[in-house]
């Protein structure tokens, strides 16, 4: 447990990767961006390119108008010398008249759109131009974004990639710490079973010595019970010694006192015939052995 708080955990590794995640959002969304101006740009330069495609074709059919143009000048002014051919003959007429006019209108127009073509052509050769730097500072620009860009991802990658190592690591040291942890909750749940296992015995000797405790004790008891009876039956048979004793010495004094004190029509005992104590004679009223 401690291995696993040391290292962090599982869920440092997780936030870590969540801000890891959100960082490469980040630079996703930038890259999204410079790619969309950049197509932006592209898109102008592709309208830019049209225009120009436009206007050149617009100059090619000017350009044809202009030969056609001049073509027909040039059959005016092949009808103006016959007919200035034909002047020197003959008086000019109202057809030759407005042969030269038509030929002068047509020269003025064909002035006025070559004109007008040059002014627009050089417009549109002017935008293009602005068009062409645009697109080239927009490829510049978007390919320092992209390179700056795919540094910056190739930086995450490999910062992610060591987190991950990391991560890896202490998943790796928390997952020992757990084994360990685990192997050490068995060993301590196989020493309590086994304790649990030899605690059945000793219980059952405890219960059986509480038993023989109990019986000793009984015994003890019962015992105690008889020394006092007997203690309380020999106390008794002291005093009755005791009272033969005495009753012994008074018989004696007896027997040593003299044969007139014997009552009338008994003998009296002889001690070497009855003994004091076998004589019933002697032994104390009442009293029978």
């Amino acid at each position: 447990m401690a291995d696993r708080a040391s290292h962090g955990g599982p869920g440092l590794v997780d936030d870590r990767l969540r801000a890891m995640q959100a960082n490469l959002e980040a630079l996703m969304a930038q890259v999204e961006e410079k790619t969309q101006l950049a197509a932006e740009g592209f898109k102008e330069a592709g309208k830019q390119r049209e225009l120009v495609i436009a206007l050149t074709k617009k100059i090619d059919a000017v350009s044809k108008r202009n030969k056609a143009l001049e073509k027909e000048a040039t059959r005016a002014e092949l009808a103006r010398a016959e007919l200035v051919t034909l002047a020197v003959q003959t008086d000019e007429d109202a057809a030759l008249l407005a042969a030269r006019a038509a030929a002068e209108e047509a020269r003025q127009s064909l002035s006025r759109a070559e004109a007008a073509l040059a002014r627009e052509a050089e417009e549109r050769r002017t935008e293009a131009a602005a068009a062409e730097r645009r697109l080239a500072a927009l490829r510049e620009e978007g390919g320092a974004a992209v390179a700056a860009l795919e540094e910056r991802l190739a930086a995450a990658e490999a910062a992610r990639e060591r987190e991950r190592e990391g991560a890896a690591a202490a998943a790796a040291a928390a997952e020992s710490a757990l084994q360990s942890e685990r192997e050490a909750r068995a060993t301590a749940q196989e020493a309590a079973a086994a304790a649990e296992r030899r605690s059945g015995p000793l219980e059952a000797q405890l219960l059986e010595a509480q038993r023989r405790i109990e019986s000793v004790e009984g015994d003890a008891i019962a015992s105690s019970r008889a020394l006092a009876r007997a203690t309380e039956e020999s106390t008794s048979r002291d005093a009755t010694l005791e009272s033969l004793s005495r009753q012994l010495a008074a018989s004696s004094e007896r027997e040593a006192a003299p044969a007139a004190a014997t009552p009338p029509g008994r003998a009296p005992c002889s001690g070497s015939v009855c003994p004091p104590l076998w004589c019933r004679r002697s032994w104390p009223p009442g009293w029978r052995g």
